[in-house]
Formats: C-alpha cells, sequence, structure tokens
C-alpha cells in the first residue's frame, strides 16, 4: 500500500517515483531555502513499521557506507539543509546501494541517497534539486 504523503515529503516522493509504505512516518524534516528555479537541498528522516520494511525498505539492502555512496553531496546536503549530523554520525549510517535491484539513481544534478540509521531503525533521505 503506498502512503499518502503530503507537504515536501509528498513533493519528494512524486519527484523520485518512490512508493512509501503507508505505515511511515515523517520524523524530521530539514531543508535549505528554495532557489528561484526550485533548486532546494533537504533531508527527511522517516520511521516505519517492521513489516513494512519490504521492497525497497528491505534493511538487508542497506549496506554501503555514506562514503561509498555519494560522501561529497551527502555532505553538502547536510550543510545546506542545517540538519544536525557530524560526519562521524553520517558515517554509522547504512546506505542503499546504487546497484541494488530498483535502486533510485541519480537523474542529471539531481541526487537522492536513501540511509538507514541502525541505532533506531529510521530511514535517512538526502535530497538535492539542482
Amino acid at each position: 500500500m503506498i502512503a499518502e504523503p503530503s507537504g515536501d515529503l509528498r513533493i519528494m516522493a512524486d519527484t523520485w517515483d518512490l512508493e512509501l509504505p503507508a505505515s511511515a512516518v515523517l520524523e524530521e524534516h530539514h531543508s535549505s531555502e528554495h532557489g528561484p528555479h526550485g533548486e532546494r537541498d533537504a533531508v527527511y528522516v522517516l520511521s516505519l513499521d517492521a513489516s513494512s520494511a519490504a521492497g525497497h525498505w528491505d534493511p538487508t539492502d542497506y549496506t554501503s557506507s555514506v562514503s561509498d555512496v555519494e560522501p561529497i553531496i551527502v555532505r553538502d546536503i547536510v550543510e545546506s539543509a542545517a540538519a544536525p549530523w557530524t560526519d562521524a554520525e553520517l558515517e554509522d549510517l547504512r546506505c542503499r546501494s546504487p546497484e541494488a535491484p530498483g535502486a533510485v539513481t541519480p537523474e542529471g544534478n539531481d541526487h537522492l541517497a536513501i540511509c538507514l540509521d541502525p541505532g533506531d531503525g529510521t530511514y535517512v533521505i538526502f535530497e538535492r534539486i539542482f
């Protein structure tokens, strides 16, 4: 079942054609100022019911570190969106490999990286629209 996210979460999900489980709850949202053409950086923190953690949200597909995925872009997004993570905390995240089946891939200068925080089980989504 697909959630009916609202606001910025809905825009992000629609932009990337990303299906969110019905149990998805937005726990945190950090965003930069929007530019004149809609460019922005954003960080979303989602929690899901364990029963929803399948398909794209299967935690076993989250095995890469931020350094393996897009370290410079993720750190730039965190800084621009004024999100509260340190480099050490970012390295603790496990990210979905771009090679994983069904992975969302960057489009032009737009980027999306989805990671799992193994400490609390939340998913952290880093988005850049340029």
